[in-house]
């Protein structure tokens, strides 16, 4: 069998240099994109595995609210640490499935992608937090 020499493949299979490339570029519409419109596209990246702890907490919170109004806000704040745990995953979800390089090349900064996912889960988590102090029967100002 013979050995093939990379130079040769690279010479025989050599990409042709791009023609217009400039002027191709500079007729595509840029439209600007608000922050509003960055978290609402980011808002439906997020999957459903890091949905579904919120769920359930917030299926707990009404279960606790029912049946045990009483020990409705330890329990909650005692199982938002889990929900930390999620916001973490998915903030490495891009790296665990290869696609780091994609959106590091995308029209936004990998820095205010995973800003964005990691402030609509924390607003999750601080919106199930005030719902359980507001539903439990505690003060709000002495746990």
């Amino acid at each position: 069998m013979k050995k093939i020499d990379p130079e040769q493949l690279t010479r025989l299979f050599n990409a042709p240099e791009p023609e217009r490339k400039r002027a191709f570029l500079r007729q595509l519409p840029i439209r600007p994109v608000n922050m509003g419109q960055i978290l609402c596209q980011q808002y439906f990246y997020i999957s459903k595995w890091a949905r579904l702890p919120v769920i359930f907490l917030l299926m707990v919170i009404l279960y606790l609210y029912l049946f045990h109004r009483s020990e409705l806000l330890p329990a909650t704040l005692a199982l938002m640490p889990f929900l930390a745990v999620t916001v973490a995953t998915e903030s490495t979800r891009s790296v665990l499935h290869g696609m780091e390089e994609l959106e590091a090349v995308s029209r936004f900064s990998l820095k205010s992608v995973l800003l964005a996912r990691m402030g609509i889960l924390g607003i999750e988590n601080l919106f199930l937090a005030f719902l359980a102090a507001f539903l439990s029967d505690r003060n709000f100002y002495c746990f």
